[in-house]
């Protein structure tokens, strides 16, 4: 066995080089030895050659292959990516369909409830009707069974005891004419003097009796002038005094005396102003002091006595701030208390105090609130009560007192309703009545109660009309008389209130 043969291989900058050694060592001549070797030479090169061929295939066939492999790979990783793009699709889609699917739920559910809730809302608004109903039905049926009166009684049945109140308002005779803006006097007989005022046909000079007796109204004797917006005082001699007010051709300064006795007018000397809307308020010492008011030529601040002893008028110290639409009250120690009013462009707080014993008059603290149109009424203690009225086109319904000791205001409770034109009226009983007026919603028939001993304003049964521009005068019965006034028109209708 010869020796092993090995081919070396080295490649170096893409030349290939081939070496084969035999390991052979030549024995023949030098001719056979040089002859092989040219051989081996030749075989050598045509095996590089070859070999070469064989390695640039090689290198090719490795580069196709590793492009091929690069490029199925990127192809493999656009697949992958498409497939994670569908699959995110997919699972994206599949998300939206179960939000849609829990929407439709969801508001299912919401619809559910909705329906419920509005069944029970069904059902106890018809048990409400039908428990309403019932509940009328059985008073109806308790008050076909009790007689009412004026006065209480009390039914007794097998299972139950009703109590039937009289009730607050009475329906009595009506006036003879309709009309507002009148006056209404307690005569010393107890009847009622009504005069003047504004009815369905204009100014009124017509003039009537309410018989406190028999609830009937009798006509009297006429005044001398037509007028309404103006005042009635009675006298220390039981005449009546009608000052001022409006005659339909502007402002009048005639005054005139009503005679009971006679039933007849009688005119007495004219004021000094003509004036309408104005205070008239009888002294201690008998005269009567008129305050105020509006004139022809407008607001007046002027101020004026009456003796009835001469029947002449007498100028005497001007209130600051001409007005109208204000209260004059005689407080218990003989003077005046003239508060709020109106003039064309505001309303005021200020009060002044008029002193007869001095014929002046005395500055006083202001109302907390500006106020016209209200009404003042003097309570059993001798405290003033100052209720509602209005500022500017802002309807109140506050209510303060005037301490009489301290000369100071003290804000109350306020009323239920807001309201101007109204009336107010002290009970026996302390109590102030307030009734009618008129706001923004329109004329009222609400009527309200003042509790002087808790400062609290209680409402009560509304009066059969609503009304405003009327009278409400304190019968010697301790009732109310509320007559006349204005709704849509002029009313004729009286009713009287029993506590």
């Amino acid at each position: 066995m010869g020796k092993p043969k090995f081919i070396r291989v080295s490649i170096r900058k893409g030349a290939t080089t081939i070496q084969r050694t035999n390991q052979i060592t030549p024995k023949n001549n030098e001719q056979e030895y040089r002859k092989k070797k040219v051989q081996r030479i030749s075989n050598n090169d045509r095996s590089s050659k070859t070999f070469s061929l064989m390695i640039d295939t090689f290198h090719s066939s490795s580069t196709n292959i590793f492009k091929t492999h690069e490029k199925k790979k990127m192809n493999d990783s656009h697949l992958a990516t498409l497939e994670d793009i569908f699959r995110f699709h997919k699972r994206k889609t599949n998300n939206n369909d179960n939000n849609r699917r829990r929407r439709r739920l969801n508001a299912w559910w919401i619809f559910g409830i909705l329906f419920v809730i509005s069944l029970l809302l069904i059902a106890i608004a018809v048990g409400t009707f039908f428990l309403i109903t019932l509940i009328e039905k059985s008073t109806t049926s308790t008050a076909v069974t009790t007689t009412t009166t004026v006065t209480l009684t009390t039914t007794t049945t097998a299972t139950s005891s009703t109590t039937t109140r009289a009730p607050m308002w009475l329906s009595t005779g009506s006036m003879n004419y309709a009309r507002y803006y009148h006056t209404s006097t307690i005569l010393t007989n107890g009847n009622v003097l009504v005069a003047g005022g504004y009815g369905n046909s204009g100014v009124m000079d017509t003039a009537e009796l309410y018989d406190i007796s028999t609830g009937m109204w009798n006509i009297t004797g006429s005044m001398n002038n037509p007028r309404y917006g103006h005042t009635a005082s009675i006298l220390s001699n039981g005449k009546v005094l009608v000052t001022g007010g409006q005659n339909g051709g502007g402002t009048s300064d005639s005054a005139e005396l009503y005679d009971p006795s006679t039933g007849m007018w009688t005119n007495t000397s004219s004021m000094n102003y003509k004036r309408c809307f104005h205070t008239a308020s009888r002294l201690e010492n008998g005269t009567v002091l008129v305050t105020a008011g509006f004139s022809n030529n407008g607001y007046l601040n002027s101020t004026e006595l009456y003796n009835p002893l001469t029947n002449v008028w007498n100028i005497t110290s001007s209130i600051i701030n001409p007005r109208e639409y204000h209260t004059a009250s005689i407080l218990i120690d003989g003077n005046v208390l003239v508060a709020g009013g109106r003039d064309s462009s505001v309303s005021f707080n200020s009060v002044r105090l008029y002193d007869p014993s001095t014929n002046t008059w005395i500055i006083t603290n202001n109302m907390n609130y500006i106020r016209g149109i209200h009404t003042a009424s003097i309570l059993l203690d001798g405290n003033v009560l100052v209720a509602g009225g209005s500022s500017a086109s802002v309807y109140l319904n506050s209510s303060e007192l005037y301490n009489t000791s301290t000369g100071i205001w003290t804000i109350t409770g306020s009323m239920i309703h807001n309201r101007r034109f109204h009336k107010s009226s002290v009970l026996t009983n302390g109590k102030v009545l307030v009734t009618g007026g008129v706001n923004s919603v329109g004329p009222l028939n609400s009527a309200e109660l003042y509790d002087p001993s808790t400062g609290i304003w209680t409402l009560i049964d509304n009066m059969n009309n609503s009304r405003y521009h009327h009278t409400s005068s304190l019968l010697t019965n301790g009732k109310i008389l509320i007559a006349g006034g204005q709704q849509t028109s002029a009313l004729k209708s009286a009713e009287l209130y029993q506590s």
